[in-house]
């Protein structure tokens, strides 16, 4: 009888191992995404399976993935995949929502998404500029209470179709979902401190278009401040190098600003700091990476007189001491590079080069304006391999990385130390059709990748070998300590919601300093070749693997996770070795 039950137990845990399935894996049930036409999904099922989603036929790859591009309405939507087998059906159904779901009925002000939002503080001289939400069948105005007069809130205008950097992304154009909006308002109308009111008119208001005299709809929550200009304030760089905004959660002005670097302050909002660099000009460092002094320090300032080039075995130093720790910018532009200091006056008598006339053809420097020192330095070459700033022993360094030794022509990688960035862990970031993750793909091609180069004589080192946790933000602080030659990060890519997967798909490249380009561009061209893969493009990207300046520093988004045909050759050994030789011959190419 135990002989029999055993047996029955078997072909039942067979059966259902048969049993035709179906998973959506993306979108997630009950998921808000953006007011779009379109939307991607892709999941499993059993191979050989008819599957329909929302009625349409969607085709089955042989591995079980599927993936389809459907239209979505605005507002709730179902979606519901139906497979069958041999008379077999299953069923997966979630349910997501496209727009942001507004609500009016208090106000026609959507208050937590004013940006800023929180106390504010800027000087009498400045314009606050903040967004803003509102009903999309009216007009927005706002004002400080110290002033009657209303100023328009201007309407961000969303075109039918957007272009991103991965593709185009058709939107709704409705009367439904909030409008954005940007408020300009002038900091000499306030006396000390104000909210922001707001008035909004409905089309349909007689006094539609005039709204003098008319008292506030609403107003934010948090109060703006006129700063005092007698107190002076200094917000310095804490931890590790730092970044500095345009605006708070732009884009970036200035990089890899070292640990001590000091800069004036100017006022601040709810999460960021903002700071002077120099005369009208102005820049945001978030508060998380800085400390604000107590009041009435000294402003950072200094001047400099002379500047001394020494030659090491690896590198150039251009050394300028003057006495603090001020903000820079390094910026290239062929053989020549060049430093901007703010905060810093010239009384520079004296350049001296130490034996490094080989290596720097000139040396000189210009007063961009009374508080913005500019360095100049043209190198031999029109290829930099590598540079940062720094301060210590109470002096600044330019650091110019020479060219490492380069191997033998047939075995050029001889002697290089890479650093390889296997993307991920512990987020599993994409995920394919079939529940793949991307962070097993990523060090699974780096493992092969590491083997390839030590093959090829070079030393290499990895971010992570294995599953263990590694922030994102260590992995450049590994990259700068270890002092690499190169270093490749190795992902594989996904898209944002509302762009056509079928369009747009296949292996792409990254970079961020010029220095860096022409790696990425040797690598690209082998993936290409190798991977026969479609051209996803080459791109200057501002990602934390990027931005690595003390050497050339990519990104190699291999393939697509939620294509299925890419996925199952991503679970392949074989296309995996691929692609790692396709990165090695890269680097190879443009060691040479």
């Amino acid at each position: 009888m135990k002989r029999i039950l055993v047996i029955a137990a078997i072909a039942l845990m067979s059966r259902l191992a048969d049993a035709n399935h179906v998973k959506i894996i993306y979108p997630r049930d009950n998921q808000t995404i953006a007011s779009i036409d379109s939307e991607f999904v892709f999941g499993n099922t059993t191979p050989g399976a008819v599957l329909r989603i929302n009625g349409a036929k969607v085709p089955v790859h042989r591995g079980g993935g599927f993936l389809a591009f459907i239209p979505v309405n605005r507002g709730p939507n179902s979606i519901k995949a139906v497979s069958i087998v041999n008379g077999d059906t299953a069923i997966a159904e979630i349910n997501i929502n496209v727009g942001q779901i507004a609500d009016f009925s208090a106000s026609p002000f959507i208050r937590n998404s004013m940006n800023p939002f929180g106390r504010t503080v800027l000087t009498g001289s400045d314009e606050l500029e903040f967004g803003v939400k509102i009903k999309r069948s009216g007009q927005g105005y706002c004002r400080f209470k110290d002033t009657q007069n209303w100023l328009p809130l201007n309407i961000i205008a969303r075109e039918q179709s957007e272009e991103n950097a991965f593709g185009a992304m058709a939107i709704f154009s409705d009367s439904i979902s909030p409008a954005d909006c940007i408020g300009y308002l002038p900091m000499k109308d306030i006396k000390d401190s104000s909210r922001i009111y707001l008035l909004y008119l409905d089309k349909s208001d007689s006094c539609f278009g005039d709204p003098h005299g008319l008292d506030p709809t609403d107003s934010s929550d948090f109060f703006v401040v006129k700063s005092t200009p007698t107190e002076s304030r200094v917000v310095t760089v804490i931890e590790r190098p730092r970044v500095v905004r345009l605006a708070p959660a732009k884009g970036y002005l200035l990089v890899n600003q070292p640990p001590g670097v000091r800069f004036a302050y100017a006022g601040e909002t709810p999460d960021y700091y903002r700071v002077q660099l120099a005369e009208n000009y102005y820049g945001y460092v978030k508060k998380t990476d800085s400390k604000l002094s107590f009041p009435n320090i000294a402003k950072p300032q200094g001047e400099v007189s002379t500047i001394i080039a020494n030659d090491f075995p690896d590198r150039i130093e251009i050394s300028m001491a003057f006495g603090d720790k001020l903000p820079f910018r390094i910026s290239e532009q062929g053989d020549i590079l060049t430093v901007d200091i703010y905060g810093l006056r010239s009384n520079v008598d004296w350049i001296r080069q130490n034996g490094t006339q080989k290596y720097i053809r000139q040396i000189w420097w210009t007063q961009v304006q009374k508080d913005i020192f500019r360095l100049h330095l043209r190198w031999h070459s029109e290829q930099f391999w590598g540079y940062n700033g720094r301060y210590d022993n109470g002096k600044f360094t330019l650091v110019v990385k020479k060219k490492p030794k380069i191997g033998a022509k047939n075995r050029p990688l001889d002697g290089l130390r890479i650093m390889l960035d296997a993307g991920h862990s512990k987020d599993s970031g994409a995920v394919g059709q079939t529940g793949f993750a991307e962070k097993d793909a990523n060090l699974l091609i780096a493992r092969q990748l590491k083997s390839i180069l030590e093959s090829c004589g070079a030393e290499v080192l990895m971010t992570r070998t294995g599953n263990e946790d590694v922030p994102l933000v260590n992995r450049p602080d590994t990259i700068l300590k270890e002092n690499v030659d190169l270093s490749v990060s190795i992902h594989n890519n996904a898209l944002p919601d509302g762009i056509n997967p079928f369009k747009n798909n296949g292996t792409s490249a990254y970079y961020y300093f010029p220095q860096s380009r022409p790696l990425a561009e040797k690598i690209h061209q082998r993936m290409l070749s190798a991977t026969k893969l479609p051209d996803h493009g080459l791109y200057y990207g501002n990602l934390a693997l990027t931005r690595i300046d003390n050497c050339p520093a990519v990104l190699i988004e291999c393939a697509f996770m939620m294509i299925p045909e890419q996925e199952d050759k991503l679970k392949s050994s074989d296309f995996r070795r691929t692609i790692a030789i396709a990165i090695a011959d890269g680097i190879g190419d443009f060691v040479k």
